[in-house]
């Protein structure tokens, strides 16, 4: 479970800066407004150093479904995942931290410009995940039929 959060924060932060970056604001996260990233969401890249947990059937394969902010700031996430063949639902809830303006987070609207991608793609790099372990999620399957209230 440890390596299944760890794991899910990275994404996150790597996640947050492409955010910062597609909002032109500082990576201080002073512009930072997090009222912007609330809602239904759809989960566009997944990256790992171990490209099997991500890949279909892998343990770490999750689809953020929508986040949401509380009045004390925290943010919480719901995912959708398939265990068993089946779709489950997963809820985390992330506090802010220390850092004036900081969050986690691991999606976006379903369009998203390719510069966003990029940065991505050289974010995961400099974390030492190779390109062939970065897998885009815009035609996987991610679990409509639990998003839309049916079974999967």
């Amino acid at each position: 479970m440890k390596l299944l959060l760890l794991l899910l924060v990275l994404g996150l932060e790597l996640t947050l800066v492409c955010v910062h970056a597609e909002e032109k604001t500082s990576l201080t996260g002073k512009n930072f407004n997090p009222e912007k990233i609330v809602g239904e969401c759809h989960s566009i890249l997944l990256a790992s150093d171990k490209r099997e947990m991500i890949e279909e059937h892998g343990s770490m394969r999750v689809f953020v479904k929508s986040i949401h902010l509380f009045k004390n700031s925290s943010l919480a996430f719901k995912f959708h995942t398939i265990v068993n063949g089946e779709c489950t639902e997963l809820y985390v809830v992330c506090d802010k931290t220390e850092e004036d303006g900081v969050y986690e987070v691991i999606c976006r609207k379903p369009e998203l410009s390719s510069n966003i991608k990029e940065m991505f793609g050289v974010l995961c790099k400099e974390n030492g995940i190779v390109k062939e372990n970065i897998l885009d999620l815009t035609e996987a399957n991610r679990c409509l039929q639990a998003r839309d209230g049916r079974n999967a």
